[in-house]
């Protein structure tokens, strides 16, 4: 995941680049935050198909909270 046009903007984007401070994210509970304090976040806060995911400041609302599910890929 990358914040788009170097962290320039709210849009996250899919790029594979050099793991700048942008592109760095970790999973913090509920939450996908990146190194600067801001959390992935469904834009609009609308659980709806096409909504853009951004990044925001962490409010804890529920357009904020992931659940991660980690499957075992020989099992898929």
């Amino acid at each position: 995941m990358d914040i788009a046009d170097g962290g320039k903007s709210r849009d996250l984007v899919t790029e594979n680049r050099n793991g700048r401070w942008d592109q760095q994210f970790n999973i913090r509970g509920e939450h996908v935050m990146n190194i600067r304090g801001l959390a992935m976040d469904v834009s609009g806060g609308r659980d709806k198909e096409g909504q853009n995911v951004i990044v925001w400041k962490k409010h804890n609302g529920k357009n904020q909270k992931w659940n991660i599910i980690y499957k075992d890929i020989d099992t898929v």
